[in-house]
Order: C-alpha cells, then structure tokens, then sequence
C-alpha cells in the first residue's frame, strides 16, 4: 500500500506541475518539428510559424488533459464513496498503462470472470508441421545418400542408381498416405515445445501487448482464475461487484480455465503450464475515461521507483 501511496504522490506532483505550466515532452516537440517540416522545390524547410503554433496548440491540449482527468478522478472517487470505498491510489489511465508495461503487469478486463486471449495454436502448429517435415527430408535425404554410397561402393554404379530411385519412390508411396498423421505428429511436437516454455513466455503469446483482448468475441475466451483475496479485499470486490473491475497481475498469479493445454486439445500432455511460483498477487481497479483508480490489492506492489521516474520522463504521463 505504501508503494502504491508513493507512486500516486510522485505522479500527482508531475501532473500537477503540468496544470501550472504544461511543458511537452522533448519527444512531442520533435515530432512537431518534423509535421512542420515542408518540401518546397526539393528543399526541407522548417516552417517556425507552423511549428510554434503546434506547441502552443500541444500545450493547450495538454493542460485540458490535466483538468480532465481532475475531472475523471474526482467523479470516480464520489462514485465509489457512495458504496463505502476509498481508493488507495489514483493516477491517470496512461500513466497507469505505462507504468503497467514498466513493471510487467499485464491488464486484464473480465467480464464475469471471462476474458478474450490470444489462441497461438495455428501458428504454434504450423511451426511442428514445418519441423516434422525438415526432420521426414532430412532422414529421407540422408538414407538416400547412404544407400547410394554403400552400393555404388561395393556392388556397382547401376545398382546404386536403382536404389535411389526405389528409395524415393517408397518415401512418395510412404509419406503421402500418412501425411495427415506426420502432420498430427508435428503439431504435438509444436504444442509440447510451447507447453514446456516458462509461464512468462506463454503469456507473451496469448497477450501479446500485454493485455487481454479488447474487442469481445475475438480470440479465445477462457475464465480468469486468480489467487483466493484475503477477507478484507473480498469484502471491498463485493461493494464493487457492479463496476467493471479490471486487473493488473504479474504471471504468476494469472491462470486460464480451460489450460493452455486444453486450448490445444493436448488434455493427455501431463506438463504444468506454471512453474514453481513464488505466490505472486494482483491488483485491482477501476477506469473511468483518464482515471485510473486502484481499489484493492494483496500482496506487495513492486515499488521500483526508477519505472516509475521512465513513466513521469516519458510522453506517456497523462
């Protein structure tokens, strides 16, 4: 909680210097500065009157995002009031996505407990039927050779010639019959290659930008589970059970049911999807429009105040 109090104060102070005197990232200034940019006659030049009218158009949008999500924060804090709740923190919605990549949290927004994922499987098998069938050439190729050599060695050119000839033949006679079953055997290979991954890097694939799907209906849709909250946070879920809580959590308290291996169909592979764990807990919150406030938590938040100063240093505060 502490830590959590710490990065809401070092934000609010950044913001705050912002609504005073809003001062554009050295990035956004730059970015300006290439829009100014014109090609007159095969010439770059600057147009400083387009460029400092991007500035003080930039500033002025800036400020207006600080009122707003002044705005944002103190709508949400007299909402959850009504129900008896007091955030622990409250920090803008970009900061609070920035901070979440920072710290390797990934962001997920059920719906009765159900979130949309990634589903790799295709791709995951493709990649064992590729293998299986470098592996079918290579041995093919091999075989071939050695045959072709053993022969023309001891017995006679001829005599080798035939053999390569049958040899290809029986792999063409061999392997198209049973293609649909070397290709089963590639994608279990894929799907076990992946199974066998640390948890993190499964994660990566079933969100890849870190978050759940956002566009219901697409993807895979799994149910969350999440470590058992002590009574204290369970008492606040359920004061807050009609707004739509999201979540932020490191991999290690994140889990899918069905599995990841039951999303492949490969119920019979006896591999865990995590490994041994540290107990690792999530934290809870709630957005409204540029707000961000977090309600609950268990657990220790990581308090790395260097992620914390790349967010207020970077373009993505507010």
């Amino acid at each position: 909680m502490e830590a959590l109090q710490r990065i809401e104060t070092t934000i609010l102070d950044a913001v705050q210097k912002h609504e005073n005197d809003p001062q554009l990232h050295p990035e956004v200034i730059a970015n300006l500065e290439r829009t100014a940019l014109k090609n007159i006659a095969g010439f770059s030049v600057m147009d400083a009157v387009a460029k400092d009218k991007a500035v003080v158009d930039a500033r002025v949008n800036l400020k207006s995002r600080v009122t707003r999500y002044i705005q944002d924060r103190d709508q949400l804090t007299s909402t959850m009031a009504k129900v008896g709740v007091t955030p622990l923190a409250m920090v803008p919605l970009t900061a609070w996505n920035a901070l979440c990549r920072e710290l390797g949290l990934y962001r997920l927004d059920p719906v009765k407990g159900r979130v949309y994922i990634e589903n790799p499987s295709s791709d995951i098998g493709k990649q064992g039927e590729d293998w299986i069938v470098k592996v079918l050439h290579g041995c093919w190729a091999v075989g071939n050779l050695a045959v072709a050599v053993a022969l023309g060695t001891l017995i006679a050119p001829m005599f080798a010639l035939f053999a390569v000839l049958t040899a290809v033949l029986s792999g063409i006679i061999l392997f198209v019959p049973m293609e649909n079953m070397w290709m089963k055997v590639g994608r279990n290979h894929g799907y076990k290659a992946f199974l066998q991954k640390p948890w993190t890097e499964q994660l990566k694939a079933l969100m890849p930008d870190g978050q759940s799907l956002a566009i219901r209906g697409s993807g895979t849709e799994t149910m969350l589970r999440l470590p058992i909250p002590p009574a204290e946070v369970a008492a606040v879920l359920l004061k807050l059970q009609s707004f739509q809580l999201q979540i932020a959590a490191a991999p290690g308290a994140i889990s899918f049911e069905p599995s990841v291996a039951d999303m492949f169909r490969q119920k019979e592979i006896e591999i865990a999807a995590h490994e041994k764990w540290i107990r690792e807990d999530p934290v809870v919150f709630i957005v409204n429009q540029s707000a961000v406030a977090i309600i609950a938590q268990f657990g220790d938040f990581p308090d790395e105040q260097a992620a914390v100063q790349r967010v207020i240093n970077s373009p993505y505060l507010i």
